[in-house]
């Protein structure tokens, strides 16, 4: 269950250069397997403020990697790569990957889909009967033949396309945004900011640990992490500031009090994009939407700016050719943009909370339940996820793993 809209915590895409100092760690995480602990983003809590972060827990052990006469091989006969691997070689990708799409949310809930209709390895693993939204997966990437979950149980990674994940790290990561850049995964936290490239080993700045750029490494990235213009952009909802790398130095911006209250964030287009709810500001500050080319300098609109219609956005995403964001899962509107300021309304049947785009349409969802559209207006109920349904997916990511 989210929390009303512009209320609450909004959830929301690393470097080889990660400039100097950091400590690195070879944590070999152990397994669960499709009924154990998984990740997902959810509902702001005071466990945002700080974060701590144990030792890996033994789970079960991961299946060994299948020998080169099982594995999917090129047209030409070469043999597929094993995860991790370099996903920068397009003819490796198309060959040898396949489409997935994860959501993750509250209670660890979890599922999977490979064409957005038929979704499975459901997980709900609730910690008693209270608020689930204090104990769930923050966010989800897949990058490098990886699944890579961060959240309340901390931080799980898969190499078998989500059949198995190891944890590589116990805490409670509970403000947690997930980015690729460079060749690396990395995770900005209230626990502190850590990359790898094979998610086994990890550089880390844990706590007060100083970023190259004199920053701390914990940051509480509750409203997005993505990358654009050869940047890592970073959001905190709690305190409305943003923080940049580009892959030698991070930069930290505080905001105006003009950009209210923020939902969450994107990049695409050559544009980082803001954007902001409308429940819990006052007229002047509702409905944000910000766009900025170098995510320094920023163009302000609001529902309160001349000429301006009345909005409100829970999540955004950019579909390759323009910005696509949802009205709330109270709230029946999708929004379409080619420039982040101005904004198409369409009504649709169903009121989405997170989406994202997979095979040419999207999936999104209400509570536990997820669905599909091809239109962002239209929408079919495809999956309803196990357990107390109210406790639901608040992060929906696609991309590619292994076949």
């Amino acid at each position: 269950m989210l929390a009303a809209a512009g209320c609450g915590h909004k959830s929301a895409g690393p470097s080889n250069t990660d400039g100097a100092a950091g400590s690195s760690t070879g944590t070999a995480g152990s397994s669960a397997g499709a009924a154990g602990s998984s990740a997902g983003a959810a509902g702001s809590s005071a466990a945002g403020a700080t974060g701590t972060m144990d030792a890996p827990v033994a789970m079960e052990a991961a299946p060994a990697d299948k020998p080169p006469a099982e594995r999917p091989t090129f047209p030409d006969g070469g043999v597929c790569p094993t995860a991790p691997f370099d996903d920068s070689d397009q003819s490796v990708v198309d060959a040898c990957t396949v489409p997935i799409a994860v959501a993750v949310g509250n209670g660890l809930r979890r599922s999977s889909t490979h064409d957005g209709i038929t979704w499975d390895h459901d997980v709900f693993t609730p910690k008693g009967t209270g608020d689930q939204n204090e104990w769930s997966h923050r966010d989800v990437i897949m990058a490098r033949g990886l699944i890579v979950i961060a959240g309340d149980s901390g931080v799980l990674v898969s190499s078998d396309g989500g059949e198995t994940y190891n944890m590589t790290h116990a805490g409670t990561f509970h403000d947690a945004g997930i980015a690729y850049f460079q060749g690396a995964i990395w995770i900005v936290s209230n626990v502190g900011t850590m990359s790898t490239t094979d998610g086994t080993t990890w550089k880390e700045w844990l706590g007060t640990t100083m970023l190259p750029g004199n920053l701390p490494g914990q940051y509480s990235a509750n409203g997005g992490v993505s990358v654009g213009g050869g940047k890592i952009f970073a959001v905190n909802t709690r305190d409305n500031t943003t923080r940049l790398f580009d892959g030698t130095t991070w930069t930290q911006q505080t905001l105006g009090a003009s950009f209210g209250s923020l939902s969450t964030s994107t990049a695409g287009g050559g544009k980082f994009l803001i954007v902001g709810g409308a429940c819990c500001d006052t007229t002047m500050y509702s409905g944000l939407r910000a766009t900025s080319p170098d995510g320094v300098t920023w163009t302000v609109l609001t529902n309160a700016s001349p000429g301006s219609a009345s909005l409100r956005f829970m999540d955004a995403l950019w579909t390759g050719t323009d910005f696509f964001a949802t009205a709330t899962q109270y709230d029946k509107r999708t929004f379409t943009s080619a420039d982040g300021l101005t904004w198409a309304v369409k009504t649709s049947n169903q009121a989405i909370g997170h989406a994202a785009q997979m095979s040419g349409a999207y999936v999104g969802n209400a509570d536990a339940f997820i669905y599909r559209s091809t239109d962002g207006a239209a929408w079919t109920m495809v999956h309803t996820g196990i357990g107390d349904t109210k406790w639901g997916y608040t992060r929906i990511r696609s991309g590619r793993v292994l076949r």
